[in-house]
């Protein structure tokens, strides 16, 4: 991070694309398709939209099918704004058609849910005339296709090399990920299960027809038939997966599966964990096939066909945290730790943790993290610790700084703990107890439930870990982005659980500010202001607890505090328990960022006015699924 830019810089010019919206429960496509007038659909979006323009898609069901293949569209990225944890769902006009078709694509498609095209593929992503197709697809769920995700080239003068990362890709009739014609996809990251019906072919990735594709971190399991497939001359790579649960009654089921139609010798088969499968490593057809090595294969009814085991293979039980429920992360004790190679590894695992972690890499989909490797953390109580490790660009992980807040009880008697990390001074330029990285709240209900609650106020993704009852073995852990600006980490009955949200700083539609508060002045005549609106006693001015302030080496200005609720109008009411947590980051462009975490069970209204005329300028009302509004100015 450069300089402590804590937010990200849209500098206004008719050189830069635009950003449009989109919402299919309020929107008009006679609008302009500004956030505050956005279009009803998405395929009047993509007419209007060109170049490298992002069309923002609010949650909505839309019955669509959309093309971004004519040369104007090739630059457009779509992205989906998730209402809590509910995608935007897009669903193919006709079953016989692409959901969404992609040709010499450039683009983003995120945070999606794309089905519907039962006889046709939910992504269809090529190239052709000798063009390059590096779509970014991410973050999306993809079901109720033939296909999932279909790449593929017009010959071998194309370039189709997308990045499909992070997806969940399940209950597809055909396969999950198709890869053909010299296609070289990286596929990363994702969950991709119970996808085919049984013929040939079908499952969860499919290679053929010399493509190269690079298959790095996936949990891939309970497809039918097979895993991975490959056949024609296809050359992939696959490094680091956990492949599991192919059991079909074909002949041909297991792991990964090689058909020796054209005569495939060697494929790179490392790092992965291969159990539980009819076969493990299959090469049909009476020919041997070679490649394989530091794989745990173990418990499939044949662990080697065509197949002999890898000088440094094992086959032993991973200990996986819990296969019943489709938790492949490795226990303690895994085998698997530490018993990989570096050769082709990823920098990061499934859940984006960085690899190594121990003396080793490890092998499988998701890299274990022993206490070793964690933050030396807090004690926020004698049994509550919690830690958070800042990940920097000038210093790589950094363990951040604990700053407790305050602390109270409420009449009934739950227990509040607030405050804030932040990065150290000795480590980053930018850091300072005056400059919040991540808030944080915890809640101890009476009824036994403990909340830790962690706000993402910064640029670099932060990993945060929490321990309840501390016991040294670490019970949660999770990485806030600047999309993911919301993580929960809660024990309840002697279990525990975490949820996330995903927020782009837009207030949802169908709110509507009513309110004027008094507000309050900050510096350079900015006004803040909120409203809880309570279930007590309705509406409330909130109150305005500054916190601190600084200035950054090069003349950034933050402000930040909270917002609570007055003892003299609820009972829970109280300094030391935030309603919303602010800061205010002043940068030496000229722009200014307010920014809103919702704290609180009460919807809150949010206000703010630069320069302070009297007359609030941005409003909007945050809410449980909807936790982040930013105000942004420029000065």
């Amino acid at each position: 991070m450069s300089l402590a830019i804590l937010f990200a810089v849209v500098v206004p010019s008719i050189a830069y694309p635009d950003d449009y919206y989109v919402d299919g429960n309020t929107g008009n496509d006679a609008g302009t398709g500004a956030s505050e007038d956005p279009w009803k659909t998405i395929v009047h979006a993509i007419r209007q939209a060109k170049g490298t323009d992002t069309i923002n898609v609010r949650y909505a069901r839309y019955d669509e099918s959309l093309s971004f293949c004519p040369r104007p569209k090739r630059n457009i990225s779509l992205i989906g704004i998730a209402a809590g944890n509910a995608r935007p769902i897009i669903c193919s006009r006709s079953p016989n058609t692409h959901t969404i078709s992609l040709t010499n694509y450039r683009g983003t498609i995120k945070g999606l849910e794309i089905t519907g095209a039962s006889h046709a593929n939910g992504i269809n992503c090529n190239a052709k005339d000798g063009g390059i197709n590096d779509a970014q697809i991410m973050d999306c769920e993809l079901y109720g296709n033939n296909l999932g995700v279909h790449v593929t080239t017009g010959g071998s003068e194309d370039d189709c090399s997308p990045h499909i990362c992070r997806n969940i890709i399940y209950s597809n009739t055909s396969r999950g990920i198709g890869n053909m014609e010299y296609s070289s996809a990286t596929i990363e990251a994702n969950y991709i299960y119970e996808n085919g019906s049984g013929s040939e072919g079908d499952g969860g990735i499919g290679n053929c027809n010399n493509s190269a594709a690079s298959i790095i971190s996936n949990t891939v399991y309970n497809n039918n038939l097979g895993g991975i497939s490959i056949r024609d001359h296809a050359n992939p790579r696959i490094i680091n997966n956990t492949i599991s649960g192919h059991n079909a009654a074909a002949f041909s089921s297991g792991g990964i599966k090689v058909s020796q139609n054209m005569g495939i010798s060697s494929v790179v088969i490392l790092n992965n964990i291969i159990t539980n499968n009819k076969c493990g490593l299959r090469s049909q057809s009476c020919q041997y096939c070679s490649g394989n090595d530091y794989n745990d294969v173990w418990n499939n009814s044949d662990d080697y066909v065509g197949f002999t085991k890898g000088v440094n293979d094992i086959s032993c039980d991973p200990l996986f945290a819990d296969f019943g429920k489709g938790d492949f992360h490795l226990q303690q004790g895994s085998p698997c730790i530490d018993a990989g190679t570096s050769e082709g590894a990823p920098d990061a695992d499934i859940d984006g943790d960085s690899r190594p972690q121990g003396a080793g890499y490890d092998m499988g989909a998701g890299e274990y993290s022993d206490n070793g490797s964690l933050p030396t953390g807090y004690f926020a109580t004698s049994d509550l610790w919690i830690g958070a490790v800042i990940n920097t660009d000038e210093k790589e992980p950094i363990e951040a700084v604990w700053q407790k807040g305050g602390e109270d009880t409420t009449s009934r008697g739950d227990t509040v703990i607030w405050g804030h990390f932040y990065a150290s001074p000795s480590d980053v330029t930018w850091g300072s107890e005056d400059n919040p990285d991540l808030f944080v709240k915890i809640w101890f209900d009476v009824s036994g439930r403990v909340d830790v609650n962690f706000f993402h106020v910064s640029v670099p993704d932060i990993v945060v870990y929490s321990d309840y009852p501390y016991d040294g073995v670490l019970d949660e852990q999770g990485t806030t982005t600047m999309s993911r600006r919301y993580i929960r980490q809660y024990y309840e009955a002697g279990q525990s659980y975490s949820d996330e949200n995903y927020e782009d700083g837009n207030p949802l539609p169908g709110y509507f500010p009513s309110g004027y508060p008094f507000g309050y002045s900050t510096i350079n005549d900015l006004r803040i202001g909120a409203v809880i609106n309570t279930l007590e006693k309705g509406p409330v001015d909130a109150i305005w607890r500054l916190g601190g302030q600084d200035t950054t080496a090069r003349g950034d200005e933050v402000v930040w505090g909270h917002f609570y609720a007055s003892p003299s109008d609820v009972t829970w009411g109280s300094e030391d328990n935030p309603d919303l947590f602010v800061k205010i980051w002043f940068d030496v462009s000229g722009r200014v960022d307010v920014n809103y975490f919702h704290v609180s069970v009460p919807d809150i209204e949010v206000y703010s006015d630069i320069p302070d005329d009297g007359t609030y300028d941005q409003k909007g009302t945050t809410i449980m699924d909807d936790r982040y509004i930013r105000h942004e100015y420029w000065r």
